[in-house]
């Protein structure tokens, strides 16, 4: 009524039919009509036109702007505020079952690959021959060694090798080294005591001052140990002289050593089970003298300038025809199979959003049916399809950001909630959430709803305006027929 006063204000000339007392009090003139004939005329108050109106408005077709329908749909909502609350609660929880599943297949990566790197100088490039990855699969299953074999994890590298490899920019020095995975072909005797030693390597720049617990880096006829060996032992092992026995070119090798030095990880428990022996590369090739084998390195170390030239290197290494560390070929098989499992996990959540996206659809389409008056009111002053179909887009986008927003912010509770229970008992963050998420979650959220209300929009573009005026009106014959017959009126 109001804009339609405006109008009249404009100068224009506005004749309404209605029905209604309060229309026609607001009305400046009032003709009553019963049986074709005027029975009674009323002057109100005149509407007073603006003393100055300039007609800037663009001639050519206006359409209604989004912020505008925004407004409006904002307004329709409030009178459902209840309705709308629970619809975007429950579209929400699709949303943070996503958000929360990548967040936990992100956590979980990350802490895989600090706990692998947290073992390995960041400037260290580990190189081994190329190898087939069948291969190398069945040769870091420790289960399916036999007893007693000792099973190199690279082939050795010739000294051609060794000279290509050392042609690659910014790298600082290159070293010699060699890693067994072994049977029981290598145990550290000490008084009544033998301990099986699985991995058996020389020593790199690859390991650094942090992953000594205690001690000191091997010197000459030294080793180092891995706390699990100290801990079968069960004796502070520090500075104690033990029997080392390995295998070499099928040749048992025994000598003396003193431990220097308990190698693990003061934050992590992924290695702490894992009994790993490290010499220097310069004991071993002097035993293999004493004892007349000649053998060859099957790890070659690069150690960088400087951590920008990690990766320049890294690929150079693989166009020479050579690999990288195995612990990154494991990094990536954990990762793929953790992304498999993270992406399986997001679209059976993801489930929900399907049921959202029906409910979405069910009260849109119930708000066409509820307003078809003010559908058709909006119709007779100018409104057309394309402007009542962007009003109920509008709607749906409104419900859609509510779901993402109530989606991310439940994310977060429940990010947090999990987060403190890991920490109390694995001492790890599982649920690493980053902004990319949110912002996918309130996204995708968006993007549900609104093409939940594509249909219910539709139909309300489609309605016709005296159709919908009618069926209000015919609605209003229907109940007052209705209470006619249970109640005589005079």
């Amino acid at each position: 009524m109001d804009i339609i006063k405006n109008i009249a204000a404009q100068g224009k000339l506005v004749i309404m039919v209605t029905h209604s007392e309060k229309v026609a009090q607001i009305s400046g003139r009032v003709i009553k009509i019963a049986d074709g004939k005027i029975i009674e005329e009323i002057k109100n108050s005149e509407i007073k036109p603006m003393n100055e109106y300039t007609n800037n408005t663009n001639q050519e077709k206006q359409n209604l702007s989004f912020v505008s329908a925004i407004k409006l749909a904002l307004n329709n909502m409030k009178e459902k505020t209840i309705r709308n609350i629970l619809v975007s609660l429950g579209a929400s929880i699709g949303i943070l079952s996503v958000i929360i599943m990548l967040s936990i297949g992100n956590g979980v990566e990350a802490y895989i690959k600090d706990t692998m790197n947290g073992f390995v100088n960041p400037l260290v490039v580990e190189v081994n021959k190329r190898i087939n990855k069948e291969e190398f699969q069945n040769k870091i299953e420790l289960s399916a060694i036999p007893e007693g074999i000792m099973t190199e994890l690279s082939d050795p590298f010739e000294e051609s090798d060794i000279e290509k490899i050392s042609t690659i920019k910014n790298v600082a020095s290159v070293e010699k080294g060699i890693s067994f995975q072994l049977g029981n072909t290598t145990k550290i005797k000490y008084k009544e005591g033998n301990i099986n030693i699985k991995i058996f390597s020389t020593m790199s720049l690859n390991i650094t001052t942090e992953n000594i617990l205690k001690g000191s880096f091997p010197k000459e006829n030294e080793i180092l140990i891995s706390e699990e060996v100290e801990k079968q032992l069960n004796e502070n092992m520090l500075g104690k002289t033990v029997t080392l026995e390995f295998m070499l070119d099928n040749k048992v090798i025994n000598t003396n050593v003193i431990i220097s030095g308990i190698y693990g990880s003061s934050t992590t428990s992924l290695m702490k089970n894992i009994t790993q022996v490290y010499i220097n590369y310069t004991d071993v090739e002097d035993l293999a003298s004493e004892n007349e084998i000649i053998f060859k390195p099957n790890k070659i170390y690069l150690t960088s300038n400087s951590d920008k030239y990690i990766d320049d290197i890294k690929k150079e290494v693989i166009d020479l025809g050579y690999e990288g560390s195995r612990q990154e070929q494991m990094i990536e098989m954990f990762t793929e199979m953790l992304n498999v499992m993270t992406y399986i996990l997001s679209a059976i959540a993801a489930i929900s959003l399907v049921v959202s996206a029906i409910m979405i659809l069910v009260v849109l389409y119930i708000s066409v049916v509820e307003r078809t008056k003010e559908i058709g009111v909006l119709k007779s002053i100018g409104a057309r399809r394309k402007d009542i179909k962007t009003i109920f887009v509008a709607e749906s986008f409104l419900i859609g950001l509510a779901s993402g927003l109530m989606g991310a912010i439940g994310a977060q509770i429940v990010m947090v909630i999990i987060n403190s229970l890991t920490m109390n008992l694995f001492d790890i963050s599982l649920v690493n959430m980053t902004p990319s998420y949110v912002l996918f979650g309130i996204i995708a959220s968006i993007i549900i709803s609104m093409l939940s209300g594509i249909y219910p929009a539709n139909k309300a573009a489609k309605l016709d305006p005296i159709e919908s005026l009618e069926e209000n009106e015919n609605i209003i014959r229907r109940k007052l027929v209705y209470v006619n017959k249970i109640i005589t009126l005079p």
